[in-house]
């Protein structure tokens, strides 16, 4: 489709259904981001006591599991594919450093 097709592609939908603002990628990242650590946090089962009893999450600590986090939000890793004891940790770093 060229340029001009969907520039009248988008006018006529205009037309129809009212003016809509285009959504910036970084707005859709963040969306995708909160959307996918709910759903992780939903899934990972973290109780208030094993939060209390887990060690301090050091700046080197989230350093590690950073690549982890980074592939939940993006969507490429869900509960289901990190070891249990690691989601536990993320859980807590998301409830804890994420707010």
């Amino acid at each position: 489709m060229t340029d001009f097709e969907r520039t009248g592609l988008l006018n006529k939908l205009h037309q129809e259904h009212g003016n809509y603002e285009d959504v910036d990628d970084s707005v859709l990242k963040e969306e995708r981001d909160e959307a996918n650590k709910a759903q992780f946090l939903a899934d990972v089962a973290l109780t208030e006591e094993e939060a209390r009893n887990h060690p301090p999450i050091t700046a080197s600590r989230k350093a590690f599991f950073q690549d982890h986090i980074d592939e939940i939000l993006r969507g490429d890793a869900t509960s289901e594919n990190i070891p249990p004891e690691i989601a536990k940790t993320i859980a807590l770093a998301f409830s804890v450093l994420h707010h």
